[in-house]
């Protein structure tokens, strides 16, 4: 048959034989590349020739490919979008090389595989090939003098319907000969398309009259041998695939995997619906199992994530969205395919995009690509979401409309879809469902504004709408980040549940048994700098015994950082949870870390979350119950149980005599800015020292005076580390009857803000805009000064300051702030000229001082950060602003 009929994606049929009952998962490790460990694939962003070979249901042309190449090199690139790939209709592709393998896309073009590689190089961009290894086309069968790389075999002799015959000598080296053909060109990215053909024959997903059923164990030798040759070098998209078994051998074999029908028109019909005529919200057993991708994407996202399959919703013709909701669904389709960690794989074209291009270059969107961030439906039960019957609808255990996750970083993503046609109001709990008891604030990543400090939200939505959001967790230790375990990445039969009572958010992760030996779970954790951290595992254990497991550390690039066994003692019941402690080493940026149940580890155990202590401060708030970590200079301190500010201890200094009293520590640090605070308090005596010493960074040394008071203070100073280390110290001299309380110390990474606390007592560094401002040292946050705005008739007044020096990717900017008098008209804090649109945080009314906070994607270095108000008879007093 001709090649065109093989693979013109228009032949598919809508209608599949359905034969096969559903069967639960088996236990089966996943495909360990890079492209795995990143999360969302390798290539994230990317675009594709699908449009203009679907719509003109012929081969690409070559003046049109180049024409795209370089629009996307110039418009796409600088974005991140960092790769091109061909698509299908290869049809009138006949000149191979001895081994038959395609010189060139089509005869018709007159540059060959090679030369468009290097192109593409040219341009900065790598190249990705639609083609699947296992053809055969009609020129090569016929030509006897056409051999298997690597021997003597005709190529002929191991063909059948097309395809290479997997049972036939010769057929391995062939199918991988193929797959080093373009690794060795520098392509990175196979798209395999047309694989249920292989597996189950005729009628599967419109495979003509006589492709023969290989079967799923031919199948998954052929997605074996493609992937041991493709390595770690090179990405493996598995295009129409059965997903039998709930995709066992795609796990073992792909990088990505489609799960919805072809984009075709590529509007809110085929994502919503499907295409190809196939707009069911049914389940089918073998391909396309779903039709659309909320469906597709929601079935399959138990196999999504780290480690595991990036599920491929096919690809984005934007300007195809129309009508009266085309902006909304816009947003849903790429809030989406976000959420999912699909691919945005751009198909519309230089002379087609139309003004769509800001909704593919939202960059706070693409800092989530770019985080490896992928999410997970609402699940509300254990229960498979596919029926236990072909043609039935789901079983409505997860909600295609609502989803969550979490960053690198452990803040939350939520977007809330309708589906619909009417308006509708969608809600989440944050405490409920992302185990957030104290909320947190709440940023929108389409409007580009801070919502404020919320522990719920809820939102009307107009049809075919989302509201998507970022939640900063409102963390009592803010050197402490959890990760819940159900929206992390399950493998080897690990599986969601949530039958049990007191876990953290919506649920946690079962099967970590000796029935399922290697099961496991991987999270994305982002490290600010190399070093020893300590990670708390919460877990249920009723088997009686003490249960074991492991937790190990790796890069995204597979190599094993650290790694460490787990004793978790048995509990009164499954609902009771209890924790255990280690020490790990990690490096700087993403690290994948994973709890495992191992065939050599005995028991079985629940996971709910893990606790990532940032660990640059042995013993930050004593916890340990005394000063491990720190160096004691005197004999007149300790710790205690008593009147902590946080946790369970605290360090304390006194005497009722004459005394010096120091603590110290010193850290490795990468060189630049940080944040160092602690909680003090000293309410006793007249020290005439006490402060905190900052030194051995770099420069001389800086103090901090700590103020005299009943209540805890929390104590800032700000530090450029240029020596690679830091000595922290507390330091009290007091001639009797003096004490000091210390607790919760920290140090965060952060932008070097100018005169950040006011503390040169005026506004050094800053520009005013107006003549309401002012610093004195009255009703301050923390140190002896802060700025303030006031006037008693009516005014406008701005302050200003732009940090430089940033590296580029999402920074949080907070700043402590109080507006008690008046009610001005405007009053907020402003991030601009940082590559995006202007991020407002509103400042709200409040007697005592809070902390506001803003998220932007930075992409040039800098963050301008401004403070206005507009009104009549106002203040607003600002303290301690910071970059993180």
């Amino acid at each position: 048959m001709k090649k065109k009929t093989l693979i013109s994606r228009k032949v598919i049929a809508s209608c599949l034989a359905l034969v096969m009952l559903f069967a639960l998962v088996p236990a089966a490790s996943a495909r360990e590349s890079e492209s795995t460990r990143m999360g969302t694939s390798l290539y994230p962003l990317y675009w594709t020739a699908y449009e203009p070979c679907f719509t003109a249901d012929a081969p690409l042309d070559e003046a049109r490919w180049k024409a795209n190449i370089d629009w996307v090199a110039e418009t796409l690139l600088p974005a991140g979008y960092t790769m091109v790939t061909t698509d299908g209709w290869l049809g009138g592709s006949t000149q191979t090389t001895e081994n038959g393998y395609l010189l060139k896309y089509n005869d018709n073009w007159e540059h060959d595989w090679q030369y468009w590689a290097d192109y593409c190089r040219s341009k900065g961009l790598d190249m990705g090939v639609y083609y699947n290894p296992l053809w055969i086309i009609d020129s090569v069968r016929d030509d006897p003098s056409k051999t298997v790389i690597g021997t003597n075999i005709p190529i002929q002799d191991i063909y059948t319907a097309g395809f290479a015959d997997v049972t036939k000598t010769g057929a391995k080296e062939y199918i991988q000969g193929y797959v080093k053909y373009f690794k060795d060109m520098g392509v990175r990215f196979l798209r395999v398309d047309f694989l249920c053909w292989y597996e189950t024959g005729a009628g599967s997903g419109g495979a003509p009259v006589g492709v023969p059923a290989w079967g799923s164990e031919n199948y998954a030798k052929a997605l074996r041998w493609i992937t041991e040759a493709a390595g770690d070098d090179m990405e493996v998209s598995l295009v129409m695939p059965n997903s039998l078994n709930h995709a066992a051998n795609e796990v073992l074999y792909g990088d990505l995997m489609r799960v919805d029908t072809d984009t075709t028109n590529g509007d809110w019909t085929w994502l919503n619906k499907g295409s190809f005529g196939d707009e069911r919200q049914t389940w089918n057993d073998r391909f396309c199992q779903w039709a659309n991708p909320f469906q597709g994407l929601t079935g399959f996202s138990d196999i999504g994530g780290r480690g595991n399959l990036t599920l491929d919703g096919d690809f984005l013709r934007i300007q195809n969205f129309t009508g009266p909701y085309a902006d909304n669904e816009k947003r849903s389709a790429i809030s989406l395919f976000t959420m999912a960690g699909s691919p945005l794989a751009v198909a519309s074209q230089y002379d087609t995009i139309g003004d769509n291009l800001s909704y593919l270059t939202n960059p706070e969107i693409l800092a989530l690509k770019k985080d490896g961030f992928v999410g997970k439906p609402v699940y509300y039960n254990g229960t498979p979401f596919e029926p236990s019957y072909s043609g039935g609808p789901d079983t409505g255990s997860r909600d295609p409309e609502r989803w969550i996750g979490q960053t690198s970083r452990g803040d939350w993503v939520v977007a809330l879809f309708n589906r619909s046609d009417a308006t509708v109001t969608k809600s989440i709990d944050f405490a409920q469902l992302l185990g957030l008891t104290n909320g947190g604030s709440v940023h929108d990543v389409w409007n580009h504004t801070n919502l404020g400090s919320m522990s719920s939200y809820t939102v009307s939505l107009a049809p075919h709408d989302v509201s998507m959001i970022t939640i900063t967790p409102d963390r009592r230790d803010t050197t402490a980040v959890r990760y819940e375990a159900e929206v992390a990445s399950f493998r080897n039969g690990a599986h969601f549940n949530n039958d049990h009572t007191g876990q953290s958010g919506n649920g946690f992760v079962d099967q970590l048994s000796g029935e399922h030996a290697g099961a496991n779970v991987l999270f994305g954790v982002n490290a600010d700098y190399a070093g020893t951290y300590q990670v708390t595992v919460r877990y249920a254990n009723a088997t009686g015994a003490v249960s074991t497991g492991s937790v190990d550390v790796r890069g995204i690039d597979g190599q094993i950082y650290s790694t460490s066994s787990l004793a978790m003692p048995n509990m009164t019941t499954w609902d009771d949870w209890g924790s255990v402690t280690v020490d790990l080493s990690l490096h700087q940026g993403i690290n994948l870390i994973t709890v495992t149940r191992g065939a050599e580890d005995t028991g079985a155990f629940n996971l709910d979350c893990i606790d990532v202590q940032a660990a640059k401060l042995v013993n930050s708030g004593f916890e340990k119950g005394d000063l491990t970590g720190w160096t004691a200079t005197g004999t007149n301190c300790g710790v205690d149980s008593s009147d902590m500010y946080s946790g369970s201890y605290k360090c304390y200094f006194w005497s009722d005599s004459a005394f010096q009293q120091k603590i110290d520590q010193t850290l490795t640090l990468p060189n630049g800015t940080y944040l160092i605070s602690a909680a003090v308090k000293q309410y006793s005596g007249t020290p005439e020292v006490c402060r905190m010493e900052l030194s051995g960074f770099g420069g001389s040394v800086q103090y901090t005076e700590i103020p005299h008071g009943n209540s805890y203070a929390r104590i800032y100073d700000m530090v450029s580390v240029t020596s690679g280390s830091l000595n922290i110290a507390f330091h009290e001299q007091a001639s009797g009857s003096a004490n000091l309380q210390i607790d919760d110390v920290k140090i965060l990474p952060c932008g070097d803000v100018q005169n950040f606390g006011f503390e040169t007592g005026d506004l050094t560094g800053w520009i005013a805009t107006g003549s309401s401002a002012g610093v004195d040292g009255s009703d301050v946050y923390q140190g002896n000064y802060k700025c303030y705005f006031w006037n008693d008739t009516q005014f406008t007044q701005k302050l200003e300051q732009t940090v430089t020096g940033l590296q580029n990717g999402a920074h949080v900017v907070t700043a402590w702030v109080k507006q008690d008098s008046g009610d001005p008209s405007v009053c907020q804090m402003e991030l601009s000229d940082y590559g995006g649109s202007t991020v407002y945080s509103r400042i709200p009314h409040s007697t005592e001082y809070m902390q506001i906070s803003g998220t932007v994607y930075v992409t040039n270095g800098r963050i301008k950060i401004t403070f206005l108000e507009e009104g009549n008879g106002c203040n607003l007093q600002i303290d301690c602003i910071a970059v993180q």
